[in-house]
């Protein structure tokens, strides 16, 4: 599971390129309690040039930092689903793949 961003994307290097593919390959997740009901997921997610270069196991171009609070109830669902989410937020013009 994964997002192509549609949007051009400047890496920090300053290679600009629209259809990187976004995803939490290979990162784990973090779930910390935050308050009585809440708690924080973050993970790393990696930028890769495009979904071809994920596949060919090229290496990404960037890794990043999401994260989200969530209520106790929303525990027992996909804790990436919500992380992907966060993600549609940062990148708008980006569909799953």
């Amino acid at each position: 599971m994964g997002l192509i961003n549609n949007d051009p994307f400047l890496a920090s290097s300053g290679a600009e390129k629209v259809g990187t593919y976004i995803s939490f390959n290979n990162e784990t997740l973090y779930l910390r309690k935050a308050t009585a009901n809440t708690y924080t997921v973050n993970a790393n997610y990696r930028i890769f040039w495009d979904k071809a270069a994920k596949d060919a196991g090229k290496p990404f171009m960037e890794l990043r930092t999401v994260s989200t609070q969530v209520a106790e109830a929303d525990l027992s669902g996909s804790l990436y689903t919500l992380l992907y989410a966060e993600l549609k937020k940062l990148y708008p013009n980006s569909t799953d793949e």
